[in-house]
C-alpha cells in the first residue's frame, strides 16, 4: 500500500518555550486527525488548556516553567525517540520554521497521543528531556557575544588614544 506524504509547516515566532511546544504539538495533532480523516467527536487529550493540562499531573508544573526556552536539538531528539520526526529553521527575524514530514498518518497520529499523554501524565520527564540548559550557549550566542566583546575592547582601547 503506497503512503501518501504529508508535510505540515509551522512557524513560532520569538523563542520556543514549553508552553508553544504543546500548542505547536496540539495544532500538529488537529492537523494529522484532518487528514487521516478522524471526525471530532470526542475530546482529545491535548483540546484542554494548557493550565488545566498542568494541574492534572501529581506535580504539575509552574508558569515559569511552562514559558522556559526549549533546546531545539533536544526536541528534535525527543521527538525522533517518539516516531514524529521534524527539521527546524531559524528565520533572520527571530522566528523558528519547524516542518514536520509525515510519511504514515496514522502512525504519526498514534505517536502525537503518545507525546501528549506523556506531557500530561509526566510533564517534568518531558521538560527535563528539551529544556535548553541556561548555562549552555549556542554557537551563534558565542559569536554574538565575541563581537560585542570585540566592539567593547577595540571601544575602550580608541576611548585610551591608543590607535592601530
Amino acid at each position: 500500500m503506497e503512503q501518501k506524504e504529508t508535510v505540515h509547516q509551522m512557524t513560532s515566532m520569538g523563542t520556543m518555550s514549553m508552553k508553544r511546544f504543546i500548542d505547536m504539538m496540539i495544532a500538529l495533532q488537529y492537523f494529522i486527525r484532518e487528514k487521516v480523516g478522524e471526525k471530532q467527536t470526542k475530546t482529545f487529550s491535548g483540546q484542554q488548556s494548557i493550565y488545566k493540562m498542568m494541574n492534572q499531573s501529581t506535580d504539575p508544573l509552574t508558569s515559569k516553567e511552562i514559558h522556559q526556552e526549549v533546546d531545539l536539538e533536544k526536541l528534535k531528539n525527543y521527538l525522533d525517540e517518539q516516531s514524529l520526526p521534524f527539521s527546524f529553521r531559524k528565520n533572520k527575524d527571530g522566528s523558528q520554521t519547524l516542518f514536520f514530514r509525515v510519511k504514515d498518518q496514522e502512525l504519526a497520529a498514534k505517536a502525537m497521543a503518545k507525546v501528549l499523554n506523556q506531557i500530561v501524565n509526566d510533564p517534568h520527564a518531558v521538560k527535563v528531556q528539551i529544556e535548553r540548559d541556561k548555562y549552555r550557549k549556542t554557537f551563534d550566542e558565542k559569536v554574538q557575544q565575541a563581537e560585542t566583546t570585540t566592539k567593547a575592547i577595540s571601544g575602550a582601547v580608541t576611548e585610551k588614544g591608543v590607535s592601530k
